[in-house]
């Protein structure tokens, strides 16, 4: 299989990682705009090279071995918006991405002479049953898929493995920048946890967007949302603005405040408000020495605020804000009845059988003097780890299938992304440009709302959602955060 498409894009990817993690760092100022141009340009040429060459990069794999049969075990943690977060199906179904998940096993299967299993933990209790089996040695589970927070308190308990040792990330189908920027545990940042093509539904499809419904757009006399977007002036005041320009009782009680009949500005979930305050660019943890600390800027507290008006607003129906704790609001989106709706990527699977015609659109800015919209993924986007307790041939095992499945994954990307993104889940032409545009940026979050560290994701996320004003709830948890975020700077 010749690379034309994802594998230039992985480099284009490399090259870009340096302007995305700078951008991050400072807010965008005029000099990482000059970087981006200099740096787009680069990878462009890369890509353009890399198309020329068409480089096959199954040609970079180890002599396949044969494993007598051996049954591959995942472990992975399902998320009910991640509509794709599966290693294994049984059967070929008509979907495309789930066909080319069941042939790419098929293939590696025959290839390695191995069976693919999986078990979804629903229950968010990997951290136990990885422990529980590592304590056992029962060797139940070859890997498992997870977070970052989840995988971090696994290699601080000596639960699973480093990669280094056994993977090879300068391979192609491994997301490098990616994998260094959130692999920051241990003296010398050892590897813990993996992200890549092999997984890829759940790293593309954890990226946050907002789904504006472009029906009510001109009934209200407002401003083309992708216009809006493409100057710049995509931000939570416009899109707080918005949202009070369409809030109507709909029910005659003279308030808008029955959120199963009346209309709406916006819907949500209460585990996004953190993500919201990340598409700021403003940072949470900042590296002081051979450490994290929690130290946030004024603009920090004044996102906060915006957030709070946003989510909180009688205009707004997001779950866990008092009132509103609605489990349904993408019946309410689907319905018609809000103007914006927030969600991962993966969860549009959800939309697709609704009539609400509607524009995707990255996480807003702060305000306008933000330079550039981050591509913002969700605290809960699976990598790869792997369990301690395996020996050496074992581990050896583990990492050849693993590097196989990697790269022979470029059909599942081409399903997801180039069929299922730009072709179902987005209904115009110009939220395939957000999403090309999106995809050209790595994905960012908050080290601090990655790791949750000292609970400060579900701590912030509650905060929102109370009003509580953040200096008094950043007090209480400044020990807390600190003390984890060193213990995970810890081999």
């Amino acid at each position: 299989m010749k690379r034309k498409n994802h594998f230039c894009l992985c480099l284009a990817f490399l090259l870009l990682m340096n302007f995305g993690l700078t951008a991050c760092a400072n807010n965008g100022s005029s000099s990482d705009q000059e970087t981006s141009g200099s740096t787009a340009e680069t990878a462009a040429a890369a890509t353009e090279t890399e198309i020329e060459t068409e480089t096959d990069v199954r040609d970079l794999l180890p002599e396949a071995v044969k494993y007598d049969g051996h049954t591959f075990n995942f472990v992975t943690v399902s998320h009910s918006w991640q509509q794709y977060d599966q290693m294994v199906f049984d059967e070929l179904t008509g979907d495309g991405v789930v066909d080319a998940i069941f042939n790419r096993n098929i293939t590696i299967s025959d290839l390695l002479d191995i069976s693919i299993t999986e078990q979804l933990d629903y229950e968010d209790s990997i951290i136990t049953k990885i422990g529980n089996s590592v304590a056992s040695g029962d060797k139940s589970y070859d890997t498992a898929m997870c977070s970052v927070a989840d995988a971090s308190v696994m290699y601080n308990s000596n639960y699973i493995t480093v990669l280094e040792d056994v993977i090879d990330f300068d391979a192609p189908w491994w997301y490098q920048q990616f994998n260094d920027y959130v692999n920051i545990n241990g003296h010398d940042n050892e590897k813990f946890i993996a992200y890549g093509q092999g997984f890829v539904v759940s790293y593309v499809g954890g990226s946050m967007v907002i789904a504006a419904n472009t029906d009510m757009i001109p009934r209200y006399n407002l401003e083309d949302p992708y216009t809006v977007y493409q100057e710049g002036r995509w931000t939570m005041d416009h899109m707080y603005e918005n949202s009070q320009a369409v809030a109507a009782d709909l029910n005659g009680n003279g308030t808008v405040t029955d959120y199963t009949v009346d209309q709406i500005g916006s819907v949500g979930a209460n585990n996004q408000f953190s993500l919201l305050l990340a598409a700021a660019g403003e940072p949470l943890a900042v590296r002081e020495g051979d450490t994290y600390v929690l130290k946030v800027s004024e603009r920090f507290y004044d996102v906060y605020n915006k957030v709070i008006q946003l989510v909180t607003n009688d205009a707004a129906c997001w779950r866990g804000v008092s009132g509103r704790d609605s489990e349904y609001y993408w019946t309410i989106f689907n319905e018609g009845r809000s103007l914006y709706m927030s969600n991962a990527i993966a969860a549009f699977k959800s939309a697709r059988d609704g009539e609400i015609p509607y524009v995707l659109l990255p996480y807003p800015k702060a305000d306008e003097s933000q330079n550039d919209y981050y591509n913002v993924i969700s605290n809960f986007v699976c990598g790869m780890v792997i369990p301690n307790g395996q020996n050496e041939e074992e581990l050896a095992r583990t990492a050849m299938i693993l590097e196989y499945l990697s790269a022979y994954s470029e059909p599942i990307y081409d399903a997801f992304v180039e069929s299922t993104l730009y072709h179902k889940y987005a209904r115009d032409a110009e939220s395939i440009v957000v999403f090309r545009s999106m995809l050209d940026n790595i994905p960012y979050n908050d080290l601090g709302f990655l790791f949750d560290w000292g609970g400060i994701r579900t701590n912030i996320d509650s905060a929102v959602a109370a009003k509580t004003p953040l200096a008094s709830r950043l007090k209480m948890l400044e020990k807390l955060f600190n003390k984890a975020a060193s213990n995970s700077m810890k081999s």
